[in-house]
């Protein structure tokens, strides 16, 4: 509402082919886009939609943005080819400028693998045992729940995931993370929040009098005040990429050892293609005595589903060799005892 009266508009990407939107997004020249690898692969999702508005529709009113903008910036941890095919695609016979920042080690960060989910569990709980608060990332949605059920009894327990994020509390405390965060010991959060989310814990510097501190540009002064001390997760593959855990175990910025427990994982890449995944899509309605709709976008949904099936193929390794190309130093987890 009142966005056709606006210079400067931010949106999630559904909401670019929002009857409501369009009076704006007709004329929008400059184009930014965060997460873009997680936004073009989510365009195959049936939850990107608005009123009217299918994953279909918004995949097309996205390629048509881009189009027809005048520049556009793109960013995201990770940029994939699927990412460029899509340009290329939307910006045909166009040269693209690639800025790579080149990852360092300055802050040394470290991820410790477990072999066994028992050891980090352990881990985490000794670490809540010693006065430690974690945010724990985890792939099902079921599994978090469970371990919500055995952490809350004797910590202050907050789990997130698609089945309540859609509740008043849990979007009341997402509205607010950096505040309401501090109210829990440990926080176990699904790829409902895999992007989108960032916890700083800065508090306002004050002067003596309690008053907002400046600098002399007029931008208000804050302190690094961290809350949380151990960041975990669990994954397989399952239902996730490689990059979209690191993305999970990165919402909290300040903490730079990872605990991670890479479950095993029976999925095999049988070689599959966009070609083969049409192919059994054809296949499947002529027995039923239909017709499957193919177009550029059907084609461009199965080429995004055939690189996730690659990707959750190879989870661990991809995980592991993400982490290396960060300049982590992947270690072996390990337990020691609540007294040390």
């Amino acid at each position: 509402e009142g966005s056709q009266h606006q210079d400067k508009v931010a949106v999630c990407l559904p909401s670019i082919d929002s009857g409501q939107m369009q009076t704006f997004i007709t004329r929008a020249t400059n184009i930014a886009i965060d997460e873009i690898s997680q936004n073009i692969r989510f365009t195959k999702s049936k939850e990107c939609k608005v009123s009217g508005r299918t994953e279909e529709n918004v995949f097309f009113g996205l390629k048509k943005l881009v189009n027809e903008a005048e520049k556009v910036i793109a960013a995201d941890a990770s940029i994939d080819q699927t990412t460029i095919d899509f340009f290329e695609q939307a910006r045909p016979d166009e040269r693209f400028t690639i800025v790579e920042l080149l990852p360092d080690n300055l802050r040394q960060r470290k991820c410790f693998l477990y072999s066994d989910r028992a050891d980090l569990l352990t881990k985490i709980d000794i670490e809540l045992q010693n006065g430690g608060n974690v945010w724990l990332s985890i792939e099902s949605a079921e599994r978090a729940e469970v371990l919500k059920q055995i952490f809350e009894k004797r910590y202050e327990t907050l789990a997130i995931t698609s089945k309540n994020s859609k509740r008043k509390e849990i979007r009341e405390f997402l509205d607010n993370i950096e505040e309401y965060s501090r109210n829990y010991r440990l926080i176990i959060a699904s790829p409902s929040i895999s992007s989108g989310v960032s916890v700083e814990h800065r508090s306002p510097l004050l002067d003596e009098f309690g008053n907002q501190k400046y600098d002399e540009d007029g931008n208000k002064l804050f302190f690094n005040d961290p809350h949380f001390t151990m960041i975990a997760g669990m994954a397989s593959g399952h239902k996730i990429c490689f990059s979209d855990f690191a993305q999970m175990l990165a919402r909290v910025r300040y903490v730079d050892h990872y605990h991670v427990f890479l479950q095993p994982n029976n999925k095999r890449f049988e070689h599959v293609n966009a070609i083969s995944i049409l192919t059994g899509l054809r296949q499947a309605a002529m027995l039923e005595g239909a017709t499957i709709k193919e177009n550029e976008y059907s084609a461009f949904k199965a080429h995004i589903e055939a690189t996730e099936e690659m990707y959750r193929a190879d989870f661990a390794n991809g995980f592991c060799w993400f982490l290396e190309y960060y300049c982590f130093e992947i270690l072996s987890g390990f337990v020691a005892s609540a007294d040390h």
